[in-house]
C-alpha cells in the first residue's frame, strides 16, 4: 500500500505521483525517516500530477504525460505543497492498477542511514516504484543498462550530485523527475538541469516546524540565560537571577518562507513584534503575523537591525 511517511528530523522524499486518485501522506514522528514510495508510482488512467512539494525547476511541460498541478490541501496559506503543519492528508486508492513504474536512480551515500530505509527493497514492494541504481559520482553508474532499464526518477541526497545529475540527464532521454531530499536546490543546479524537461521537485515545507521551534529555543536560550542555568545547576548553586522577558521583544525575519513564516507563528504567541524582508512585501500585508514588512534591500535590513 502506497504510503509517503514524513520524519520530524531529517524529511523525507516529497512525493509526486501521476494518478487519478491522491495518496496518503501521513506525518510521522521518528527520526531519520525516508521511506521511499517515492511514489512516482504511476496509477491506471494517470492525468493528473499530484505535488505535495514546491515545482522547482521545469523547462517545458511534459505534454506526452499531460500532467497539470494540483494544489495540496491546506487549512491557512493556499500552498502548492505539502507542508506539515498546514496541508491535510490525502487519500490513495490501492485498488487502482499501477501500470508505470517509477524506476529510481539514487545519486546518494549507499551508507546514508539516512537513506536506509529507501534502500531497503522489501519497503518498495507492491509500490510500483524501485531503485535500480545508488551511488554519488557518474562512473558509479551503468549508464547503459540505465538507458536499458529506461530509468525515469532521480533522487539526490548527496552533497557532490551537481555533476553526476547533469551527466545522468544528458544520457538518459527517459528522466521525468528529480528529486532533491533537501529544501534548498542550489547544489544540484546547472544549465543541464535548467534546460532539462524533467519536473523539479524539494523537500520544501518538511523542516519549517521543527525549525520555528528552533528559533524559539534559540531566543530563551539567550533571554532566559540558560548557560548560567546549567552552570547554576552543576555547582547545586540555586541563586536566584534576573531573565529578559521575550514578550514584547522584536524579531527580524530576514527572508519570509516557510520557514521563517513558521518562526513568526511560534514568536507571535510569545507576544513578539515581527519585522521581515522580503522580495514581495505585498505578499505579508494581510499576514496577522507580521507587524512589518519591508523590501529585500540593504536599507530595510539595517532598519530591521537597528
Amino acid at each position: 500500500k502506497l504510503k509517503l511517511v514524513l520524519s520530524n528530523c531529517h524529511s523525507l522524499l516529497a512525493l509526486s505521483a501521476y494518478c487519478t486518485n491522491p495518496f496518503s501522506i501521513q506525518a510521522m514522528p521518528s527520526t531519520r525517516l525516508l521511506l521511499a514510495c517515492i511514489a512516482a508510482t504511476f496509477l491506471q488512467q494517470g492525468s493528473a500530477f499530484l505535488q505535495p512539494s514546491t515545482v522547482v525547476a521545469s523547462a517545458t511541460n511534459t505534454s506526452s504525460n499531460n500532467m497539470s498541478p494540483l494544489e495540496s490541501t491546506s487549512t491557512a496559506v493556499a500552498n502548492n505543497y505539502w507542508n506539515r503543519e498546514t496541508s491535510s492528508p490525502k487519500q490513495y486508492d490501492a485498488s487502482k492498477e499501477i501500470v508505470k513504474e517509477a524506476r529510481i536512480i539514487c545519486i546518494s551515500d549507499p551508507d546514508d542511514d539516512a537513506n536506509k530505509l529507501l534502500y531497503n527493497a522489501e519497503n518498495l514492494e507492491g509500490t510500483g516504484a524501485k531503485i535500480i541504481a545508488i551511488g554519488s559520482k557518474t562512473e558509479e553508474f551503468d549508464i547503459q543498462s540505465l538507458i536499458d532499464q529506461k530509468a525515469n526518477v532521480i533522487f539526490c541526497s548527496h552533497k557532490g550530485s551537481r555533476e553526476p545529475l547533469a551527466e545522468l540527464l544528458k544520457a538518459i532521454p527517459t528522466i521525468e523527475w528529480v528529486q532533491c531530499r533537501s529544501a534548498g536546490i542550489d547544489f544540484v543546479m546547472s544549465d543541464t538541469f535548467s534546460s532539462s524537461n524533467a519536473i523539479a521537485t524539494n523537500a520544501k515545507g518538511c523542516f519549517s516546524s521543527t525549525l520555528g521551534e528552533y528559533t524559539m529555543m534559540a531566543i530563551a536560550y539567550f533571554a532566559k540565560d540558560l548557560p548560567r542555568l546549567l552552570r547554576q545547576k552543576n555547582d547545586k548553586n540555586w541563586e536566584r537571577y534576573c531573565v529578559e522577558e521575550i514578550r514584547g521583544k522584536s524579531l527580524g525575519i530576514v527572508g519570509y518562507g516557510d520557514i521563517g513564516q513558521s518562526a513568526a507563528r511560534l514568536a507571535k504567541a510569545y507576544g513578539m513584534n515581527i519585522k521581515t524582508l522580503r522580495r514581495n512585501p505585498e505578499k505579508s500585508q494581510d499576514d496577522p503575523f507580521v507587524d512589518d514588512v519591508y523590501p529585500s534591500d540593504r536599507e530595510s535590513l539595517n532598519r530591521i537591525m537597528s
